[in-house]
């Protein structure tokens, strides 16, 4: 009833709406996932017309950032966890040990690698060219873009990345 009286006695917009419309439409795309999130099955759902719209490249974002703190948490506790590793005295000890130091490192160059391809498929999204691909520029697709959020190419042209790179291999 408030809310009501104030807009008729000056017209004005509530704070919270007034703050809504001068938000920039990264905030609003945010305050409508955080209301109404999108699930995989909705994504799939959408129409074709409807590829690469604004919500799909803020679901699309939301996932790549949830993919960005899970690495980072990962190298984290995988760098506590080889902090943590004693140097047992018992050779067979130490073996197994070094074995499980070696697997840690491992998984913390995994990890570290594919920060900057998280990244870079952050960067499409704000450039506008996420979803397409770089050779043919055709859509990758959701379903390959769910399983491989940081995929570049549709699958024809990366099965003639990987042509290339086997020729390349052998040569």
């Amino acid at each position: 009833m408030e809310c009501r009286v104030a807009l008729e006695m000056d017209g004005a917009l509530p704070r919270p709406a007034q703050a809504l419309r001068n938000a920039p439409l990264f905030a609003l795309m945010h305050v409508f996932f955080i209301e109404k999130s999108m699930t995989k099955e909705k994504l799939l759902a959408m129409p074709a017309d409807d590829y690469m719209n604004a919500e799909q490249h803020a679901f699309f974002e939301k996932l790549l950032q949830d993919m960005k703190v899970e690495h980072h948490e990962r190298i984290e506790q995988n760098r506590i966890a080889i902090e943590s590793l004693d140097t047992p005295a018992d050779p067979a000890d130490a073996a197994s040990v070094e074995e499980e130091r070696t697997w840690l490192v491992n998984a913390i160059d995994r990890d570290q690698r594919m920060l900057p391809q998280l990244e870079r498929a952050l960067e499409r999204i704000k450039e506008d060219s996420f979803g397409w691909c770089d050779d043919s520029g055709e859509p990758i697709g959701l379903k390959r873009l769910l399983i491989s959020p940081t995929t570049k190419y549709c699958i024809e042209a990366q099965e003639r990345h990987e042509q290339i790179d086997k020729h390349q291999r052998q040569a």
